[in-house]
């Protein structure tokens, strides 16, 4: 080897130990996961740009190849084998993106096999890893302990907790470390003495982990280690104490699972472990079998598992669905997801490969010249030992860190044993150019695939965070790049669809839902929006009358359609029972409304299917039990059965989280119908004392007092309107207040109850005595409330601050509220009202008093009110004050139809009080709206020119301005 030669390699040498230090510790929060998709963007620009480089290199410089004596046949053979089944298979783009990226790992594996000859060379690549792996956990005890140098925008979500460190989650570090174990104690055995201090926190965070795999993987990397010290010592005949070596490790391995299987099944009555993780796995193993049983040949195409293995499932994995909502991804077993890729070639194939490992790694150990290289050979024989125990209970050769890392090892004991193998003799010209050259143009199309999909996850990230921001056209905008980018990318249309679903657009989400299954037939979670966009549009079709009788019954066949495709692939998942219970109500209703002369029959068949998936959808576990419940009142009362309605209704209200306003609704709706109140009341006391035992025994929270204001409001409707016992219905309304003294709603309809019915000492005392225990337990009473408890206690003197108060609650109301500011507020001004118009008839009324109620009044729209309020105060008001009035009572004139004069009162205003901004402001604004723009534009120019003007409001007046109509 020349010097030129030796240069070359040396760089290349130090490239390989960059990109796996890199590797180990790069991220990149652009994409959902933040540590897979960049790595594995970098692997295949890692392998364009340095197998590719070397090889034109060499080419160009005529320097020779080394020919990989033990792993290029069988891995290429491989490969060639995942393309043809990617060829074949139903997802053929996903499947070639998979053999692509296994190409570019094949690319590295070349490139290693070429530039490393010794030792000292190998061990300096461990040493690289080592410390990046120890970087990676040091990082992960950082995270722990929420120090994190990072600014993670979110460090709750499951995308930064399960990092954990650089990898992604704890399995793939956890694959990761027992490689770091294993080179870490060859390095020390190797003579670097520094190694040791890195297998404490390694250690540590293998533990932290809690994978099990990985520690019975290094178990048996050690044993084999044990087995072949033994053996290997002084071998005259090496291969045949290779065998012997790993018969021995074989049957050791044998009687250790055998003891242990025994030792379990007395201990537990079981052979294997049983928690649910395990159990997942165990039916993942038969589902997965069966699968590669039903293609043996070529498989059904890499990465094609997570995709299309919902009709293998157990019925464990079927339950495990419905409640989790999730698909796994990858078999957890090497083995059985190669076979799935390729078929059972694959799986051999890939067998052969890490029974060569660890056979060559022996044969190291026994024919080594020296120490070194003996020690060297226990490390390749236990990694490839570790790797393939790891392997039979994860997916570590689909984990980038590892999957690289492995090709590279392969690659590093090709290297070391092709320099002392006769190399072949060289090619023909014309075979060695083409083979260079598809060499290349297969990397550059790995690449190109690769970049793109990365470019489609970056845009489907982006269109993820806009989307959970309620941006819906920048999302679509997001989503349709990343289906632009990666053309196989099922999820994108799905997202897009859902999208318009979010905006009530079903006839525009269809399109979108229909490509994603189109893409991915197996995509259950497409399934389920598209059945909900196929009912919404039988639901709009039905609006237009008989006319639409017909296409909605198409519609509810498709949405049929795909709900029982989720039940076949999993009975037990109730969205799918809750959607056909809907499909068979409407079905019903269009039978009864739409159908002339059908006859009841008819109609039962679908009252009574829709009956059944209720009930199924709430017995597997629905999250909408109250929901689904108050749809089953509707439906028994399609079949006639009151009874059932009304225990259907019961349970709603018993199942609610949040909603029971709406249970509670229906089931008065229900009383109503029926004339017969005894239920709901009968239901309703039971329910004050189920929240009043709860509170006693649990201590009363939020919940418990607002679903007691709620339940004692409704008891008060029911003795109001269904008994007429108005007594009983006064002490409901107190239980109300007394039980969320700072609900609103409950002292709004308490107040409306005592003017209907001339109860206001009551609604009084019940103010007072609610203020001062809320104060005496160091809470402030609602503004509202506390305006009212001021004036009731010192009368007229109390007023002006009382209206104070009460207009600023008015004015901060958010529009978003449940109740509006007229329910909210509306009682408590009609009281301060009347005391000031008390006030009034005894020529004691004040002025502010009257400003501050006039657009209190506006505020809760009683714009008659609020006109002889301002009239009042602008009469009596002789300071700035008066201008404050006439922009108030201009603004109500506006609002009421009479425009001129509120113009007029305003010019009126400004004559007196020439320098009050708001009120030049309103001239401005008055004469916009009278359809006199010029004018205004002038006023409005004149107060853009003063000076010490707010920003804000400056804004405001640019803005108005620029809206005026040009003349």
């Amino acid at each position: 080897m020349n010097k030129r030669q030796s240069v070359l390699e040396t760089f290349y040498r130090g490239a390989l130990c960059v990109y796996i230090f890199v590797l180990v510790l790069i991220m990149y929060t652009g994409t959902n996961d933040p540590t897979i998709h960049i790595k594995d963007l970098l692997t295949t620009w890692a392998a364009l740009c340095l197998a590719g480089s070397y090889l034109l290199i060499t080419w160009v410089a005529r320097i020779p190849l080394r020919r990989p004596p033990i792993f290029r046949t069988v891995l290429l053979g491989l490969i060639g084998l995942l393309f043809v089944s990617s060829l074949f298979s139903e997802f053929q783009a996903i499947s070639l993106l998979e053999t692509g990226r296994f190409f570019a790992l094949f690319a590295l594996y070349w490139l290693a096999s070429q530039v490393f000859r010794n030792t000292d060379q190998v061990a300096r690549f461990f040493a690289v890893f080592c410390i990046a792996v120890f970087i990676a956990a040091l990082y992960a005890v950082v995270q722990a302990i929420g120090i994190d140098p990072f600014p993670w925008k979110d460090t709750t979500s499951d995308t930064y907790t399960n990092l954990p460190a650089t990898y992604g989650n704890p399995n793939y570090a956890a694959h990761a470390l027992i490689l770091a174990v294993i080179m870490v104690i060859g390095l020390y055995r190797m003579g670097l003495r520094w190694t040791p201090w890195l297998l404490p926190l390694l250690a540590f965070h293998l533990y932290s982990t809690d994978q099990r795999a990985g520690w019975i993987a290094l178990a048996g990397a050690l044993t084999l280690v044990g087995v072949g010290w033994l053996f290997l010592r002084r071998p005259k005949r090496p291969v045949l104490m290779v065998t012997a070596t790993l018969i021995l490790f074989t049957l050791l391995g044998a009687g250790v699972v055998g003891g242990a299987m025994y030792w379990t099944q007395a201990r537990t009555g079981h052979a294997f472990p049983l928690d649910l993780s395990l159990l997942l796995r165990y039916q993942s193993y038969v589902s997965a079998t069966n699968m590669l049983l039903d293609a043996p040949l070529l498989g059904h195409g890499p990465a094609v598992y997570g995709l299309a293995y919902a009709p293998y499932w157990t019925p464990f994995e079927q339950d495990w669905f419905a409640q989790e909502i999730r698909m796994n991804g990858h078999v957890h077993n090497d083995l059985i997801e190669l076979g799935i890729d390729g078929g059972l070639a694959a799986a051999g194939l890939y067998l052969c490969t890490l029974l060569l490992g660890i056979c060559y790694g022996l044969l190291l150990v026994a024919r080594g010249t020296t120490p070194d290289q003996r020690r060297l050979g226990f490390v390749f024989a236990a990694f490839f030992t570790a790797f393939a125990i790891d392997g039979l209970f994860g997916f570590n050769l689909r984990v980038p860190v590892t999957a690289a890392l492995f090709f590279l090892m392969l690659g590093l004991l090709d290297g070391i044993w092709a320099e002392d193998a006769p190399q072949p003799a060289q090619q023909g010209r014309w075979k060695k150019h083409a083979l260079r050259l598809a060499f290349l143009g297969a990397l550059l199309l790995a690449t190109r695939q690769e970049t793109k999909a990365f470019a489609g996850e970056y845009y489907f990230y982006a269109g993820m965070k806009a989307h959970s921001d309620g941006r819906l056209t920048e999302a679509r905008a997001s989503y349709e790049k990343a289906e632009e980018s990666a053309p196989w990318n099922w999820h994108a249309p799905r997202r897009i669809g859902m999208t318009f679903l979010d905006e009530e657009k079903p006839d525009e989400s269809r399109p979108h839902f229909e490509r994603s299954l189109k893409k991915n037939p197996y995509y259950l979670l497409a399934r389920l929006p598209m059945a909900r966009a196929s009912l919404m549009m039988a639901q709009e079709a039905l609006r237009g009358g008989a006319d639409g009788a017909q296409a909605a019954r198409g519609y509810l066949e498709e949405a049929r359609s795909h709900a029982r495709f989720l039940l076949e692939a999993s009975p037990r998942f109730p969205a799918a029972d809750e959607l056909l219970g809907r499909v068979e109500s409407i079905a019903a209703i269009i039978e009864r409304d739409f159908t002339p002369g059908s006859e009841k029959g008819a109609q039962q068949v679908h009252w009574v299917a829709a009956r059944e998936h209720l009930h199924r959808a709430i017995d597997n576990g629905s999250e909408h039990a109250s929901i689904l419940y108050r749809m089953l009142m509707r439906v028994e009362l399609g079949l006639g059965n009151q009874a059932g309605a009304e225990q259907a209704i019961l349970r709603a209200v018993q199942t609610a989280q949040g909603d029971e306003n709406k249970s509670w609704a229906l089931f008065m709706n229900l009383a109503r119908k029926t004339e017969n109140f005894d239920p709901m009341r009968d239901a309703l006391y039971r329910r004050i004392d189920d929240l009043q035992r709860q509170g006693q025994k649990e201590g009363a929270s939020d919940d418990n007092k607002s679903g007691l204001a709620i339940t004692f409001d409704w008891l008060a409707t029911v003795q109001s309107e269904g008994y007429h016992d108005i007594a009983s219905a006064l002490d409901a309304h107190q239980g109300a207040v007394a039980s969320a003294p700072l609900r609103p709603g409950a002292w709004s309809r308490f107040a409306s109850f005592a003017i209907e019915h001339e109860k206001m000492p009551a609604l009084e005392r019940a103010i007072t005595t609610s203020c001062e225990a809320l104060e005496s337990e160091g809470y402030s009473p609602l503004p509202q409330v506390d305006a009212v408890r001021a004036v009731l206690a010192n009368g007229v003197a109390q007023l002006d601050q009382a209206s104070r108060v009460l207009l600023a609650s008015v004015r901060s109301h958010s529009p978003t509220n449940s109740l509006s500011t007229k329910d909210t507020f509306g009682w408590a001004v009609q009281i301060l009202l009347d005391h000031y118009r008390d006030a009034e008839a005894a020529d004691n009324a004040p002025c502010e008093s009257a400003l501050n109620l006039g657009i209190a009044s506006a505020g809760i729209q009683e714009f008659g009110v609020a006109n002889g309020l301002f009239q009042a105060a602008f009469d009596c008001l002789t300071d700035e004050r008066k201008a404050i009035v006439a922009v108030h009572w201009a603004d109500t004139m506006i609002r009421t139809g009479r425009g001129p004069k509120a113009l007029a009162l305003l010019e009126q205003a400004a004559q007196e009080s020439p320098e009050h901004f708001d009120t030049r402001w309103a001239i401005a604004r008055t004469l916009a709206q009278l359809g006199r723009p010029s004018e205004a534009r002038e006023h409005y120019d004149a107060l853009l020119a003063l000076e010490d003007i707010a920003p804000d409001a400056k804004t405001r007046l640019q803005t108005e301005r620029d809206a005026l109509p040009q003349q």
